[in-house]
């Protein structure tokens, strides 16, 4: 190891928005602050100290009781909750099979990166599980 800390990230759901925390000081999610100013709504990233370079978290869940899908989540590191700027979140089988999957784990393809969203129409640079792709076996 290079004594880098490992980035956990933390997600909760709030009043129908999906909340974001992306950190490496092992503080537990229920430890996060909640912004002073928190609305249901994107406020963008004023409240962060303009010497960090926030991250960009993409997450598409993967399964039956519940649909998450978000893109482009503009996120401080080290920070209080922050809400995710678009995306879906939709339960399939009824909210109580939703919550059991929440609790006991919901299996999800990530990715990070450094700096703000790009806000144009390339997806090379983001997550997307839109279309089947073709899928190359090597042996």
């Amino acid at each position: 190891r290079d004594g880098t800390a490992p980035l956990r990230l933390h997600f909760a759901w709030q009043s129908g928005a999906l909340l974001v925390s992306a950190r490496d000081d092992n503080v537990p999610s229920t430890s996060i602050e909640m912004p002073q100013d928190y609305h249901p709504i994107y406020r963008g990233l004023d409240d962060a100290p303009r010497s960090r370079k926030p991250l960009t978290v993409d997450v598409v869940s993967l399964s039956h009781a519940l649909i998450l899908n978000h893109r482009n989540c503009a996120v401080n590191k080290n920070s209080a909750w922050q809400t995710a700027a678009s995306g879906i979140f939709t339960v399939r089988g009824g909210r109580q099979l939703a919550r059991k999957a929440l609790t006991r784990g919901v299996l999800c393809i990530m990715c990070v990166r450094d700096g703000t969203p790009e806000h144009s129409t390339n997806f090379a640079k983001t997550l997307n599980l839109d279309r089947p792709q073709a899928v190359l076996a090597s042996r």
